[in-house]
């Protein structure tokens, strides 16, 4: 019988799989392709991300890569680290927008003093 709590790390998915695999049952094995399918598919990930780290993807990119991350429900390292420069990105953006001029009707409108100094 297998029980994992919660949202397992890959660590122990992989030293989970790695257990059933010697085991001879019918019930035991379909459990342990599948846990080899959820470990491949974080590993992928995984491997896709360190990928990618060089290249410096834009926030859509980093945000669609959380969303997969969050998808497969496993705790793969780099998530936290990934969630928190996305956080940190949607913030910036957001900053930034609030900082550029604004037009409503053709009339421009700019920050007011006090609006950028809350910023």
């Amino acid at each position: 019988r297998v029980a994992v709590d919660g949202c397992p790390t890959l660590a122990k998915l992989e030293a989970l799989a790695e257990k059933l695999q010697s085991l001879d049952s019918a019930a035991e094995s379909e459990v342990a392709r599948q846990l080899d399918a959820k470990v491949r598919v974080a590993r992928e990930w995984l491997d896709r991300v360190e990928s990618d780290a060089d290249d410096r993807p834009t926030l859509k990119d980093a945000s669609a890569m959380l969303a997969e991350a969050e998808a497969i429900s496993v705790v793969v390292p780099g998530v936290v680290d990934l969630r928190r420069l996305v956080s940190k990105g949607r913030e910036w953006t957001e900053q930034a927008r609030k900082m550029q001029v604004r037009t409503t009707r053709g009339a421009v409108s700019r920050p007011k003093l006090a609006e950028l100094r809350e910023l």
